[in-house]
């Protein structure tokens, strides 16, 4: 499998216990990768406080896309159930070896945005 869905893995065991809804773990996935998503372009393309107006729409269609692409990926039960299934097997070391890396995907974006 990949490491996207292995955060959604993740997110999903901390979000969705359940296994009834998918939205938390959807939108936890749509809110940290687009702020990589969102810093990648601010870089890029050099946005600051003076040209950001002239960035929202485009800044807020990346977002929705994102949010859409990821309601495609995981609304779907079978592969949802599938990634649960594939990962709930993992041992004590590969978990925490996993928490470490999904927290330090939560926290990188928020320094980022410190640091610029």
């Amino acid at each position: 499998m990949n490491p996207y869905f292995y955060i959604f893995f993740k997110f999903s065991q901390f979000l969705n216990k359940q296994r009834d809804n998918e939205w938390g773990p959807i939108a936890a996935m749509t809110f940290f990768t687009g702020q990589y998503l969102f810093i990648a372009y601010g870089v890029f393309f050099n946005i600051n406080e003076s040209n950001f107006s002239e960035n929202k729409i485009v800044l807020f269609t990346i977002g929705i896309s994102l949010f859409i692409f990821n309601s495609i990926i995981f609304l779907n039960k079978k592969r949802a159930e599938e990634i649960i299934e594939f990962y709930n097997e993992e041992s004590q070391t590969k978990k925490n070896i996993g928490n470490f890396f999904v927290i330090l995907y939560m926290v990188l974006p928020l320094g980022w945005i410190l640091l610029l």
